[in-house]
């Protein structure tokens, strides 16, 4: 308590203290602009939506504190789940419809009115396809093939085997591959059989494997002649495959379109190639021909930051594209024919789920990890594709002043640590990452190597049910993010708020009430939100200033990736290091320097390379571990030595020789036997964290920041964990001076208890579960240092500083009434109805749910109370304690709103606002609508789909939940300390 009584007595010190090195950061740290603001994902149901309910949505975004949207033409999420009918006439009001161009020109409009940025969707739901005439070049293309068995010594002779055309894929919330279309021959092959089992799968769906004698295929493509073949096989006593390889176009629609469409833009939209330049050019076209021209194109060009794509949904046999042959062999060096039936492998499909038929091949070449040299090229090639597909995007946008933004690789079978740096602004999202900061860090690696400053996140989104999540819950996944290196939060998500067919209250609701969230004016918390979205913003704008600093880079192939937590650094964690991914791109990148020692000296600035046991790596990338160590970075080999390469690597033979040479020759690189002598290994070369923890713990995360332009550095802490005092110490501070920046009020603060040491600033912190704090390091700034129980001042002077508690008042005897959220007694209406209840006097503070009679209510509870404060104000400070806060909170005292609370700390200040003698408090609290909604679920449907049918089991198991004010509610009374500054 001693220290935060004195730093609220110094606060009026800030301004002067500053004055003479007054930054932009610090200027606008109460305000941030709209660019470091929390954007939401807005769910537009189609385009016959109201136009003045689209503003009144985009206007209530801002008046929340947001600094932007996503626009995001939902279209019931494409409605490729069963195909059932558009609620509205999409042939009207489809995506590219004249009615949605109408709709959009009014969102940037409404946009522009209120400050916001705009972001915007390339296509309908995901964003993966545009309206296009089937079998369009630019269209997805997938490879499927046939086969036929033949006795050796038999001649084959007549049509060639047809493709298999049935073969698995996910149906549900992707469209399913519509089976028509022509089929172009890419292929022939034929080879020896030398086994078949099976080897996994169920007894639905067995999975064989065949293995061929790679020394006996034979490609019989150049002896096809209008669709059949003569060809004999080899006199053994084996079995021979014949094996055709076709390409189609998947006819995957990612958005249906109108009942007896009468043109193609009413016809829906379908998934583009996403493995080529020529499929983003499909979508762009599009674009610009029937959207983006006009006042439309000006009106973008004033409000638009972002165009889009989502995390890719959509399927194939095998991910293909025309040109794929071509680029295989100019890349790879060699033909990939012999080698078709080897990409049929489970991980090649979308989010390695099953492989599209149920037999697999298996023959060739392995990696040390079991993998095919040969299926590891064809995945490196598609990525290549992948990458032309993103940079055409990047042209596009930067043409029209934009940047471009999507969900990079994840899901497919492509590079995503090498896809990453392509992107604009690349972003994750916090479903598939499952809000791990590991994971998290495998992403923002390869994009602070690049420089993009800006990494966003789809943050928010949880499968249980909509109206259920609470602030708080929302508000750790965002911590969850800053502390994984994202610094940009896209919420999931704000659903349009006017009537829509089909729909009853509370209102339209994305994903048929499966996710969360529903954000918008019908939640109770809305009332409150500024406060979060205010918070956000303000660490968003320390998080995006100036450049990260990361103490530790560890590599880590992974082709294709998963979202699998690399576990490489839980002890070094615990000490205080940071640490991020790259991969073998990213470490041939240009952005890849060394300059004393250090890699990337003008950020990240590594300060050592970590490879673990057996990685793959290149013999390129070998070659640049050799300048590395050339000039000092420190390189350490956990465990085994890498042998292997990555692909048909001709010279993987000579990368463990290329490696030992670098152990040899270079005296900053080492091989250590294990992860667990990493963090003495590393300490005994006096590597060591830039925020380091006295007492180790798994719980805390630092991230350190560097803005050098004006002497500034920020620290920002999170802990989640329990409660808990730590001992920190930041490097290369000593000239500066602490500041505490309260990212919930605003206000910044000097930090006068600390010690100053040869290397930095040593602090103590208590941080309560999931709170953050940010600490400023200022240059320029005169050094306040202090020692246990005194304050050193800036001319050497020493004030014992005694603050001690005193008397403790509870409040009791509130009084308390609730605004009733529920349905509206005009049945065809979705608006919250609100209704006063006057419980009374409480004897003691309780949730609603122990109320009886108020059980299932949802809404805004307003407690009322008077204590008596028998000092003076200006003899004596005083603070109140809340309690825990259960979704949101807002309180006055003598009708004074006191600054927004900490949800993690509880607590505010309230010596300006008391009086002595007898003082009114009013507190505010919110619940989520979820008690009301499962009161009502029987009548709920949205879009003509009933609640019971889509997730009521979810509202029927799960109990009406507990909010309220449950304190206690402390006033706690500390003589006043003043320091003679």
């Amino acid at each position: 308590m001693l220290l935060l009584i004195v730093a609220v007595l110094l606060c009026s010190l800030v301004t002067s203290t500053l004055g003479a090195d007054s930054n932009s950061v610090f200027q606008n740290f109460g305000s941030p602009a709209a660019k470091y603001r929390p954007k939401f994902r807005y769910w537009l149901p189609d385009a016959s939506i109201s136009p003045d309910v689209l503003s009144q949505d985009i206007a209530s975004m801002a008046e929340v504190g947001a600094g932007g949207l996503e626009f995001l033409p939902f279209y019931l999420y494409g409605n490729v789940v069963g195909g059932g009918l558009p609620p509205a006439d999409w042939n009207t009001y489809g995506f590219g419809t004249l009615a949605f161009r109408d709709i959009f020109q009014r969102a940037l409009e409404s946009s522009k009115a209120n400050g916001l940025l705009f972001d915007f969707a390339v296509g309908a739901s995901q964003g993966q396809g545009v309206p296009s005439v089937p079998g369009t070049a630019g269209l997805a293309m997938e490879l499927i093939y046939g086969h036929a068995t033949i006795s050796g010594g038999e001649e084959f002779k007549g049509a060639i085997p047809p493709p298999v055309a049935n073969f698995w894929y996910i149906s549900g919330f992707m469209g399913d591959l519509e089976p028509f279309g022509s089929n172009t021959l890419v292929a022939v092959i034929a080879a020896k059989i030398e086994s078949r089992s099976t080897v996994a799968g169920s007894a639905e769906f067995p999975v064989l494997e065949t293995n061929l004698d790679e020394s006996t295929i034979v490609d019989l493509t150049s002896h096809v002649k209008n669709g059949t073949l003569n060809w004999k096989a080899p006199s053994t006593a084996s079995n021979y495959t014949l094996i055709t390889f076709y390409q189609r176009y998947t006819n995957q629609r990612s958005c249906i379109g109108g009942v007896n469409a009468t043109n193609f833009i009413a016809n829906g939209s379908w998934t583009v190639d996403h493995f080529s330049a020529s499929g983003a050019k499909r979508t762009t076209d599009f674009l610009d021909e029937y959207l983006l021209y006009g006042e439309v194109k000006e009106l973008l060009t004033e409000v638009g930051e972002y165009s889009w794509e989502d995390s890719m949904e959509f399927q194939a046999a095998l991910f293909w594209t025309p040109d794929f042959l071509t680029r295989f062999q100019a890349s790879r060096g060699y033909s990939a024919v012999k080698y078709l039936p080897l990409f049929f492998n489970i991980s090649n499909q979308w989010n390695q789920e099953q492989p599209a038929y149920n037999e697999t091949w298996a023959y060739g070449q392995y990696d040390e990890n079991g993998k095919s040299v040969h299926l590891g090229d064809y995945q490196t090639t598609l990525n290549e594709g992948y990458q032309d597909y993103l940079q055409h995007f990047n042209r596009w946008a930067n043409s029209l002043g934009l940047k471009h933004s999507c969900q990079p690789a994840y899901n497919l079978p492509l590079d995503m640590l090498a896809d990453v740096p392509v992107v604009d602004v690349p972003e994750l999202e916090s479903l598939g990452f499952r809000d791990d900061k590991d994971l998290y860090r495998q992403f923002t690696g390869p994009a602070h190597l690049q420089h993009n400053n800006v990494i966003s996140t789809e943050v928010g989104a949880v499968k249980s049910g909509a109206y259920v999540m609470t602030v708080p819950s929302l508000l750790r996944s965002f911590k969850d993010s800053f502390a994984g290196g994202v610094n940009m939060m896209v919420i999931h998500g704000f659903a349009y708020t006017g009537e829509y067919p089909g729909t009853s209250w509370p209102g339209y609701t994305s994903f048929f009430y499966l996710f969360t969230e529903q954000w918008n004016q019908k939640h109770p918390a809305w009332k409150h939100f500024k406060d979060s979205m205010d918070y956000t913003a303000r660490c968003q704008m320390m998080l995006q200033s100036g450049v990260p600093q990361i103490d530790l880079i560890f590599y880590l192939f992974e082709e294709p990736w998963t979202a699998t937590n690399a576990n490489m650094s839980e002890n070094l964690k615990e000490a205080g290091y940071s640490y991020e991914y790259l991969t073998a791109a990213n470490l041939l990148s240009s952005q890849a320097l060394v300059k004393s020692g250090v890699l990337a000296p003008d950020g990240p600035a590594y300060k050592a390379l970590i490879i673990p046991s057996k990685a793959d790596i290149s013999i390129d990338v070998a070659k640049k571990l050799h300048k590395f160590a050339a000039a000092g970075l420190p390189i350490v080999f956990v465990g085994i030595i890498p042998k292997g390469g990555i692909g048909t690597d001709e010279t993987r033979s000579s990368i463990s020789e290329s490696l030992q040479s670098l152990l040899a020759k270079y005296p900053n690189s080492h091989r250590i036997d294990d992860q667990s002598q990493l963090l003495g290994f590393l300490s005994t070369k006096g590597i060591t964290p830039r925020v380091s923890i006295t007492s180790p713990t798994s719980d805390i995360y630092t991230v350190r920041r560097s803005v050098s332009r004006e002497g500034l550095d920020f620290v920002f802490f999170l802990n989640q964990g329990s409660s808990t005092t730590v001992d920190f110490n930041v490097q290369g501070v000593q000239h500066s001076k602490p500041y505490i920046l309260d990212a919930w009020t605003g206000m910044i603060e000097p930090l006068v208890m600390y010690n100053i040491t040869d290397t930095g600033i040593s602090l103590s912190m208590t941080l309560n579960p999931y709170q953050t704090k940010i600490i400023a390091f200022v240059k320029s700034a005169k050094a306040l240092a202090t020692g246990p129980g005194t304050v050193t001042l800036s001319d050497g002077r020493n004030v014992n500083v005694n603050a001690s508690p005193m008397a403790e008042v509870n409040v009791t005897q509130w009084y308390l009434s609730i605004q009733s959220y529920h349905p509206s007694s005009n049945s065809s209406s979705t608006a919250n109805e609100i209704t006063n209840i006057n419980v009374g006097v409480l004897d003691k503070l309780v949730p609603w749910t122990s109320l009886p009679g108020h059980e299932q209510i949802s809404g805004i509870g307003m407690y009322n109370s008077s204590f008596d404060f028998p000092h003076s104000p200006s003899k004596v400070a005083a603070m109140v304690s809340f309690g825990p806060i259960l979704n949101t909170l807002r309180a006055w005292v003598n009708n004074q709103l006191l600054p927004p609370i900490d949800v993690t700390d509880p607590r505010a200040d309230l010596t300006r606002y008391l009086k002595q003698g007898l003082n009114s408090i009013s507190i505010e609290v919110s619940s989520t609508l979820f008690n009301a909604v499962k009161a009502h679920a029987k009548n709920i449907s949205s879009a003509y789909a009933p609640l019971s049918l889509t997730n009521g089991i979810y509202y029927e198991e799960n109990d009406y939940a507990p909010f309220g004010l449950l304190g206690p509610v402390v006033v706690t009374s500390m003589a006043r300390a003043k320091l003679p500054i």
